[in-house]
């Protein structure tokens, strides 16, 4: 499978170091990232093989980033990657390894995270980001709405849950970091 790994940013460039090593650090060979970045008063550039650096000279909303990526060309799975968060080496083939057992599902995500306060973890909802998706189920699911409201990721989600097939696995996999402030472990 050929999986895209999808990274919107605005002038968080402190960040992307992190977002690349963990890219590198993927056990899961057939993996490309898009990072799509809006700020025109920084322009991105990475000389990693398979990391793409989209630079706009207009902000966009994040939905609009998203599905801009999938636009790109043909991958088999798609994954967004906040900017700030944390992809653990196993994330990528731990997603691939549910959509390739089961070939039918369009969604794969978790309901699980933890926040990580000090030396203790505590549930919390699921991380937005820590889902997989096909490509058949973005266009069946009409992509990520444009909504002006923060929340797309989850908004797409719940469509994608009310309309496809899809399904929850307990793998944590992915550190969420909720507006760069506090980590917790999703997925």
């Amino acid at each position: 499978m050929k999986v895209l790994l999808i990274v919107p940013t605005y002038g968080r460039i402190s960040f992307l170091n992190r977002v690349i090593a963990g890219f590198l650090s993927q056990d899961y060979d057939d993996v490309e990232m898009a990072i799509i970045n809006d700020d025109r008063n920084i322009e991105v550039l990475c000389e990693t093989k398979n990391v793409t650096c989209i630079n706009l000279n207009k902000k966009i909303l994040v939905a609009q980033k998203r599905n801009l990526a999938v636009s790109l060309g043909y991958h088999d799975l798609y994954m967004p990657y906040d900017d700030d968060d944390i992809f653990l080496p196993s994330r990528v083939g731990n997603h691939v390894k549910v959509h390739k057992e089961r070939p039918e599902l369009y969604l794969y995500t978790n309901q699980i995270s933890y926040i990580v306060y000090g030396s203790e973890f505590k549930p919390s909802g699921s991380g937005p980001s820590c889902i997989s998706f096909t490509r058949k189920g973005w266009f069946d699911a009409g992509g990520y709405a444009h909504s002006l409201n923060a929340g797309e990721d989850q908004e797409f989600v719940n469509k994608m849950k009310n309309t496809l097939r899809v399904t929850d696995v307990d793998n944590i996999d992915y550190v969420y970091n909720f507006g760069g402030l506090n980590y917790h472990l999703s997925c």
